[in-house]
């Protein structure tokens, strides 16, 4: 929810000291202009009146200029300041301004200045790589990043509302008014109500998953922070149904580099997993085990046991780097880790009937996670990798292999290397490159050999025909009739 002039208003008044805002208040009531304001409107009122008289009084607009020229008529100058620049993005409209209502053509000593620093840094920028515009798409994709993101629950806010003090349910009714979203709420449908009637309103008027929602964001905008998080933590099950939420990369698409917590999960438990060698291996739970460690993980969470979903996100690993996360932490930390071992799973089933354990749980993480399109696309990338490297196995077929990693990943190695696309060529130098860094038994290594044994193969040839030409050329010279010259 972005803040609104009314919003400002209530928080420029807020932090007004006791006595500050009585000289306020009295300023208030002895302006010249219409319309005016008595005593008694003003008198011994919380800041939350205040501010709504006047936005009831002179409108939003009219209430931040009364607002703005007090704060100053009593001194509080750097209040006025913080108001003005907080709300100057709410009150303009991007139209220019002309002074003494007559247009001056002359630039302001701003521009020239602007202009005079401009000069020198485009001097100094030039041989430099060309400066790229920002794209529309990207600009508004900027200004979208801080747009806050409230998760929804199917319960209602009433239970936060409860808690708050009346002064904070008060500005908590202030700020439910003064929302820009539709459906509004007006001032008599929460002026001195209850906590279970403002509740009540909000679930009338937006749902019980919107009332939610609204009361995340009032909290927050209120600063009630601890109380917005509390509400959070207290219906996170009810909204969570067991569905991951996938990472996307900045143009959108599915991020499948472990995250950084992965990252560091993995590296803990490699360092555990070598302070216990030479210890008694520990032994993976049976499935009923892991189902019973599921249902009670839930039933903790106050979730509901009966849904599959919700339950099978939460079964436990019991083998792998990941050992000890839970099958929804996978998806969203590190989904490629998951399609591979996916698809290393369809493939033992074409030639396996095992019903170890370990076979059972990736039955039940092949159930959890292939309805999700992010992860059947990765699981069939794999499993193509895995056959064109089977394939590539025969004589004479291992360019038929798929790169299997970076920006080409899905291209065959021969069509990588044979490529007239100066992109594609250029990934093939940088690979060369790459010879010596690269470590062995990877996709880039097979990649790397691949292209390097190209190379030779064609060296070889270029030389053969350079011998045979020479050789032709040899017997041309050779069988010519020698010319008597005496």
């Amino acid at each position: 929810m972005s803040r609104t002039i009314s919003t400002r208003l209530l928080q420029a008044l807020e932090n007004l000291s006791g006595n500050d805002l009585e000289r306020f208040c009295f300023h208030l009531r002895d302006r010249r202009e219409e319309p005016k304001i008595s005593r008694r409107e003003v008198e011994d009122k919380s800041p939350v009146k205040i501010a709504d008289l006047l936005v009831s009084k002179f409108t939003v607009l009219g209430a931040l200029r009364v607002v703005l020229e007090t704060l100053r008529l009593i001194d509080c100058n750097q209040e006025a300041q913080t108001l003005e620049s907080k709300t100057k993005a709410c009150v303009d409209k991007g139209d220019p301004k002309t002074s003494n209502g007559k247009l001056d053509r002359k630039p302001l000593q701003e521009v020239e200045n602007y202009a005079d620093g401009k000069f020198p840094l485009k001097a100094a920028q030039q041989g430099g790589a060309p400066v790229m515009m920002v794209k529309q798409e990207e600009m508004a994709d900027h200004q979208r990043e801080g747009e806050p993101s409230v998760s929804q629950s199917p319960m209602t806010a009433q239970k936060a509302q409860e808690s708050l003090s009346s002064n904070d349910l008060e500005r908590f009714g202030f700020h439910l008014r003064n929302r820009r979203d539709e459906p509004k709420i007006s001032r008599r449908q929460v002026e001195k109500k209850s906590p279970v009637e403002i509740a009540d309103v909000q679930v009338t008027k937006c749902t019980e998953l919107g009332a939610l929602k609204v009361a995340f964001e009032t909290l927050r905008l209120m600063d009630c922070n601890q109380e917005a998080e509390t509400l959070e933590s207290k219906t996170k099950a009810c909204v969570d149904k067991g569905d991951p939420i996938f990472r996307k990369t900045s143009n959108g698409k599915l991020d499948t580099k472990p995250s950084q917590e992965a990252e560091n999960y993995a590296a803990g438990q490699s360092a555990l997993k070598a302070a216990q060698q030479g210890g008694a291996p520990v032994k993976m739970k049976k499935p009923e085990e892991v189902e019973a460690d599921a249902k009670a993980h839930v039933l903790s969470e106050g979730g509901d046991p009966g849904n599959d979903r919700l339950l099978l996100s939460r079964y436990v690993m019991q083998f792998g780097k990941y050992k000890g996360q839970n099958f929804k932490w996978l998806l969203e930390n590190d989904v490629r880790y998951a399609a591979r071992l996916l698809a290393h799973h369809q493939r033992e089933g074409e030639h396996s009937v095992s019903q170890s354990p370990m076979t059972a749980q990736k039955v039940s993480l092949t159930k959890y996670a292939i309805p999700y399109p992010e992860v059947l696309g990765e699981v069939r990338f794999h499993r193509g990798v895995d056959r064109a490297k089977e394939r590539s196995l025969q004589p004479g077929k291992k360019g038929v292999a798929l790169v299997g990693f970076g920006r080409h990943e899905t291209e065959t190695l021969k069509d990588l290397y044979e490529s007239k696309d100066k992109d594609r060529i250029s990934y093939v130098h940088f690979l060369r490159g790459m010879k010596s860094t690269c470590g062995p038994g990877t996709k880039m290594d097979a990649a790397i050999r691949y292209i390097l044994q190209r190379d030779q193969e064609q060296g070889a040839a270029a030389t053969a025909t350079r011998n045979r030409q020479s050789n032709i050329d040899q017997y041309a010279s050779s069988s010519r009739p020698k010319v008597n010259r005496t």
